[in-house]
């Protein structure tokens, strides 16, 4: 790989969501409104550190909802059924169906103002790993060791998932306990 030559610079992170919309103004009033992103007025938003997957679908895939949806944005929450249950309380279109998918964590789907499918994600703290965002460290080892294949939904599932924490990769950290 081109990024283990030691001579290549690497990404840090992912450094926006642009989609296009009918209204700009829509979503960002949703997204602040529905689930707490409390970006700036020039969209800027600190998110909190934590696993992020990377992970490419089938091109006939119907996990992004729409066939017309080429990508799918998930956010990384605390709490997969209280995210929910605000959603349907503040009149989302939420979708009645969880997935938990071993060693990554449950997902849930909502369509956002646009009428795009995100998905709300809690990731799963590996056992040693349950003290909470500190813990995390542990993520990348435990991540490095399952394989992710969910027979409830062969063609949406991918067959691997690259895991990253804060820009960092499990082989240059280590799991302390």
């Amino acid at each position: 790989m081109c990024w283990q030559d030691g001579r290549t610079e690497r990404v840090l992170g992912i450094g926006g969501y642009l989609p296009r919309a009918g209204d700009p103004a829509g979503p960002g009033a949703w997204y602040r409104d529905c689930l707490g992103l409390d970006a700036d007025e020039n969209g800027l938003w600190a998110q909190g550190a934590g696993p992020t997957v990377s992970a490419a679908f089938e091109a006939g895939t119907d996990y992004f909802g729409s066939g017309a949806q080429q990508v799918m944005l998930n956010f990384r929450v605390r709490d997969l059924d209280a995210v929910l249950a605000q959603l349907r309380a503040r009149g989302a279109d939420v979708a009645e169906e969880t997935q938990d998918m071993a060693g990554v964590g449950r997902f849930g789907w909502v369509t956002d103002s646009e009428g795009r499918r995100i998905g709300p994600w809690q990731p799963t703290r590996p056992p040693h790993a349950a003290g909470g965002p500190a813990s995390l460290h542990c993520w990348e080892a435990e991540a490095k060791r399952v394989k992710v294949d969910n027979p409830l939904t062969p063609r949406s599932t991918p067959k691997h998932i690259l895991t990253r924490l804060a820009g960092v990769s499990w082989r240059e950290r280590s799991c302390r306990r």
